[in-house]
């Protein structure tokens, strides 16, 4: 039997980040891996030597795969992409060809589900204005914030819009804190069962938007998504209401937001929005002006420790595919068309 061939198409910087040496090690043990040993993504016609002869193929952030560099490549059987937004990484034509794609996506939905709890919460207690208020007026926290505007999540309705992979995670972190938290979940393609499933209650955009104490946001950057939160929607959040965005910054009309945010009847934060920028905006944006608002660098992506996970995850699944067993995480064309 010819021995299986996998090919990395991850720069060597990025591939030493998410595949630790026991992943490697295992991939080893039923494959020939061949690695980048430069910092950049092959070139398009670099990719199609590389897999015209590969069965299996590893990509990631740095890494986009285009038509042409599938030219003639007809052994490759499996793509396993070591990252979370997968259209921008290959094009929809791998499907024409029979090929598997597979992805460590549920790894970082982890991360992100962590990452929104903590800017819910730190949103909710104004932990950033309080700090702010020490290290710069030297006071003992923002005396100008009443008492009452000291929130946390028992009592609260937090409002989830998109069920995905994020959104889940989210969910089962906000189950630890009991009863006293309502969930509530707008997504059109959230069956009614789905969401007895997952013990949320189903709301239309608006209601969940007029209704719940934070509403954070887990859905797809698609073309229908574009500004999906303008300024209808934030004119609809109710006084004080936290707006959380950990997905992506094309989801918000930032213009919108801020007009609603200078009146200082909600509050936001985003670790998105930056993404939305180019380098000349950064300095002059209004959002720095801000105090009711939280903006983080997109650090919701997975964390030091569950980025090593990420090649384990699709080790697990190339282990899988080659003996025969379906990909846990498989990407079918209908899913991809949907995904971000």
């Amino acid at each position: 039997m010819e021995s299986i061939r996998v090919v990395s198409l991850i720069p060597s910087q990025g591939y030493t980040e998410v595949m630790t040496p026991a992943a490697e090690q295992r991939l080893r043990s039923f494959a020939t891996l061949i690695k980048q040993e430069q910092d950049v993504a092959p070139s398009p016609e670099e990719m199609r030597e590389l897999l015209k002869d590969a069965d299996g193929c590893l990509t990631g952030w740095r890494v986009r795969i285009p038509d042409s560099a599938l030219e003639g490549v007809e052994r490759l059987k499996i793509i396993g992409h070591l990252a979370g937004s997968v259209k921008r990484a290959f094009p929809a034509s791998v499907y024409d060809k029979g090929i598997v794609v597979t992805h460590a996506a549920p790894v970082i939905a982890r991360s992100v589900g962590e990452m929104a709890i903590g800017l819910i919460i730190a949103g909710q207690r104004q932990m950033i204005e309080h700090d702010t208020a020490f290290k710069h007026l030297g006071t003992r926290g923002d005396d100008n914030l009443p008492y009452t505007t000291n929130r946390g999540l028992a009592g609260s309705r937090i409002g989830i819009i998109g069920a995905s992979m994020t959104g889940r995670e989210l969910i089962k972190l906000l189950r630890a804190f009991g009863d006293d938290v309502e969930i509530c979940v707008y997504d059109p393609y959230l069956s009614d069962f789905a969401a007895g499933a997952l013990g949320v209650q189903k709301l239309e955009l608006s209601q969940l938007l007029s209704t719940s104490d934070v509403v954070s946001l887990h859905a797809p950057s698609t073309e229908q998504m574009h500004h999906m939160i303008g300024a209808d929607e934030v004119r609809l959040l109710k006084d004080g209401a936290l707006l959380v965005n950990t997905a992506r910054g094309a989801l918000i009309d930032h213009e919108a937001l801020l007009a609603e945010l200078k009146t200082g009847r909600i509050k936001a934060a985003l670790d998105v929005y930056l993404e939305t920028l180019s380098s000349e905006e950064l300095a002059v944006s209004e959002y720095r002006k801000l105090a009711n608002v939280i903006i983080t660098p997109g650090r919701a992506g997975p964390s030091a420790q569950l980025r090593q996970q990420l090649g384990t995850t699709i080790v697990d699944e190339f282990a899988r595919f080659f003996t025969g067993l379906p990909p846990r995480y498989q990407i079918t064309a209908e899913r991809r068309s949907s995904m971000a």
